[in-house]
């Protein structure tokens, strides 16, 4: 290509000498044109790239090897796989919007105007090659051409994995952020051998607790099936707290015992992975459970061991002031049920926003 340009430039200098320089700058530019749609027309002839508002690309079964020019990394792309792009501008920080994307589509990298001319480094904390998820691990992204005009550069990557990912942008000097966003990869659900998309679920939730025993389960959750639901919910199969909220774990490694029933063997894990995947292989039933481990019941015999891991007054000082107006409270209702402030106004049982009224005044001298 050298040699063409340098052809070029000797013309447009015996050009100069009889027409008007506008004439030689059209010349070098119809150059350029033949030059960008005949020599890479190779590399751009197959890439049928849409955007992030578009349908899927046409489906094709022969794959396109993509290799960009000069020195670069080689990426092979099937026509049918999907490719969004998304175009990056200087201070734009999309992280209150999401890109939904799907397993097996590409993200494409472009620069918008507002960022030619400078060094931009994109990183993503998507895992790479296989490679186990971390939140604060970003991988820098490489350009495939890094040879190519700011309005050309282009990098992609595959998503490989569901789940929700962040990428920010770097420009010039390292510790400077031009930019950031989210990316979120929705999982692919499946019964058996049939996928289930996401728009056509219909989810119920079932209080585990209150199933009853184990073996009357499978009759419960028929009437979800029976109704048309495919999927269903279950809180927590732990065992419950003192307080039998349905999130309040006593142990986290410890069915439910009251999900068995006396006069047979305790239910184990692997009961219920059976009865699981009976729902998902002869009901076509998607299952999930959740579970919030900072709801941990005060029985817990792993606070008791590891008071640490809860918060307290130790190792969160500033709870203190909430700690004494609690107390405070407490000790100000014992007062009143015993009827020791019935000479100031208030009665045993307050049923009037008067007695609230009296209360309030009270609280401000209360020692």
């Amino acid at each position: 290509m050298n040699v063409i340009y340098l052809i070029a430039g000797l013309f447009g200098v015996f050009l100069m000498m009889f027409f008007e320089t506008t004439i030689f700058t059209t010349f070098i530019f119809g150059i350029k044109w033949l030059y960008e749609r005949l020599w890479k027309k190779q590399t751009s002839e197959s890439d049928e790239v849409i955007d992030s508002n578009s349908t899927l690309v046409d489906e094709s079964e022969n794959p396109v090897e993509l290799v960009a020019v000069g020195r670069s990394e080689m990426s092979v792309i099937d026509e049918h796989d999907s490719i969004r792009v998304l175009t990056l501008e200087n201070g734009q920080h999309q992280d209150a919007t999401i890109y939904k994307m799907e397993i097996g589509w590409y993200l494409e990298f472009r620069l918008g105007p507002s960022l030619f001319g400078r060094k931009v480094t994109i990183y993503v904390n998507l895992p790479i090659d296989g490679k186990h998820f971390s939140r604060n691990i970003y991988q820098p992204l490489s350009w495939l051409d890094p040879y190519a005009t700011d309005d050309s550069l282009v990098t992609r990557i595959k998503m490989t994995a569901p789940g929700s990912y962040h990428y920010y942008f770097q420009c010039d000097e390292p510790s400077q952020k031009c930019g950031s966003g989210y990316f979120l990869v929705d999982p692919v659900l499946s019964c058996g051998s049939e996928v289930v998309p996401l728009n056509c679920v219909q989810c119920v939730t079932y209080l585990s607790k209150n199933l009853g025993p184990f073996d009357k389960w499978e009759k419960k959750l028929q009437v979800a099936k029976e109704c048309g639901y495919n999927a269903i919910h279950f809180t927590p199969i732990q065992e419950l707290g003192g307080s039998l909220s349905a999130y309040s774990l006593a142990d986290q490694l410890k069915i439910n015992p009251k999900f068995s029933d006396e006069n047979k063997a305790d239910v184990t894990i692997d009961d219920i992975v059976t009865l699981n995947n009976k729902l998902r292989s002869e009901w076509k039933m998607l299952t999930i459970c959740d579970i919030v481990l900072n709801h941990t019941a005060n029985e817990s015999q792993w606070l008791h061991e590891h008071p640490e891991c809860a918060y307290n007054m130790v190792n969160c000082p500033y709870l203190i002031p909430a700690y004494l107006l609690d107390i405070t409270l407490h000790n100000f209702s014992l007062e009143i049920s015993k009827g020791l402030w019935e000479m100031q106004g208030i009665p045993t049982i307050i049923n009037k926003e008067e007695h609230l009224g009296v209360s309030v005044n009270l609280l401000c001298v209360y020692e």
